[in-house]
């Protein structure tokens, strides 16, 4: 790739799946996010005993999302991903308007997402987020169809093999 975006110094990581050169460049890629509001107490157990407490907006709800990913030519290979996620903040952190944290830009945000699952189509994609970034990866098929106008997509159980 000439663009020099992506003239970036390269790293190596061993990981179970073989080496992955750091930072992944992704070169194309199709993308589809949906947030929803959940009730507090619902978000809670997800989070688990961590610094983390889910954040309650002005409406009185918390915020979950789910990104579903086409990555059509990466440095790690071709695979899909899908993130749920829910916006945390750290246990105790005085928030008023938590809305006006996802104007900031990310170096300035008190709030995040703390990811729940992260499903992938490839062992290598596996590999690379479990070992060098502990995110919670596993593989199981993911069709996505992001072509004309509308998408289609669904995260197939990895042991009953139908969609969740």
């Amino acid at each position: 790739m000439k663009d020099d975006f992506f003239q970036v110094p390269i790293t190596e990581f061993s990981t179970s799946e073989g080496v992955v050169k750091l930072p992944i460049l992704y070169y194309d890629v199709s993308q589809l996010m949906a947030f929803f509001w959940v009730e507090p107490g619902q978000d809670r157990s997800v989070v688990g005993d961590t610094a983390f407490e889910p954040v309650t907006f002005t409406n009185g709800k918390c915020v979950a999302g789910v990104v579903m990913y086409a990555y059509y030519h990466t440095t790690v290979g071709v695979y899909n991903e899908v993130g749920v996620a829910i916006a945390v903040r750290k246990k105790g952190q005085w928030m008023p308007f938590p809305e006006t944290q996802l104007l900031l830009p990310a170096s300035s945000r008190s709030l995040a997402f703390y990811v729940i699952d992260l499903p992938v189509t490839t062992q290598q994609a596996r590999a690379a987020g479990r070992e060098i970034w502990g995110y919670p990866k596993f593989v199981t098929d993911i069709p996505l169809d992001f072509e004309g106008e509308h998408f289609k997509g669904a995260v197939m159980d990895p042991v009953r093999k139908k969609a969740f």
